[in-house]
């Protein structure tokens, strides 16, 4: 095999999704969390020259109050000035729908390899109030199979609950618990994530599905699109 044929090999297409917390409980470390996601997106436009990735990045602030979104840009430096000026209302989180959110109202690519990435500091039972909790309990299996159907892979950092362990069993998935956002290490969190990426982004990703319906009820949250 040729130089050439070696390096074509490593062109890939990549849809990036950012899904995060921003509700009320974050506020103590919702700054160190953007910084760091703002370095591994500047990572993206100094990879290795020879992985040559077509790359879309977007973000979905969330709480159950409402979803802040940007979408898919090529741009890392106007992805950072929109996460960096991103906020919500405060209140409880509602992680399921956001991902859910995510999953339906991003504009995907049909050939990218698609990589939703959340992070929250609350598991599911917590917070989001008494009908939010109760609905992200009662449809979680639901949620499960659209993340399969959706080919998209995803990535979970967050607390240990019976619900987000299910997130490991999925194909391709990852999920890493941590109940104290302070103390992860996100240099190196996200170098692997990073490292991840490149890694998978060696040939086409799977054909997205129809637009999937909804599986929560998200008529009360007030969505901005930045």
């Amino acid at each position: 095999m040729s130089i050439q044929q070696k390096i074509s090999r490593l062109k890939g297409v990549a849809d990036i999704v950012f899904c995060i917390d921003f509700s009320g409980s974050m506020n103590n470390c919702i700054e160190g969390v953007k910084n760091h996601i703002t370095q591994f997106v500047s990572s993206l436009e100094n990879a290795n020259p020879n992985m040559s990735i077509d790359w879309r990045i977007g973000f979905c602030g969330y709480s159950n109050i409402d979803f802040v979104k940007y979408d898919f840009s090529k741009s890392a430096g106007e992805f950072s000035r929109r996460l960096a000026s991103a906020a919500t209302e405060g209140g409880d989180e509602f992680t399921p729908g956001a991902i859910d959110f995510c999953i339906s109202s991003f504009e995907w690519r049909q050939a990218s390899n698609k990589f939703l990435i959340v992070f929250t500091d609350e598991p599911l039972g917590s917070g989001g109030g008494e009908e939010l909790v109760r609905q992200g309990r009662d449809r979680f299996n639901d949620l499960l199979t659209k993340i399969t159907e959706s080919h998209v892979r995803l990535f979970y950092f967050g607390p240990d609950c019976p619900y987000y362990r299910q997130f490991g069993s999925l194909s391709r998935a990852m999920a890493i618990f941590n109940d104290d956002f302070s103390q992860v290490d996100f240099s190196d969190l996200l170098s692997s994530l990073g490292k991840t990426v490149s890694q998978s982004c060696t040939g086409q990703g799977g054909t997205v599905s129809p637009k999937l319906p909804y599986v929560y009820d998200l008529s009360s949250i007030k969505v901005t699109i930045l």
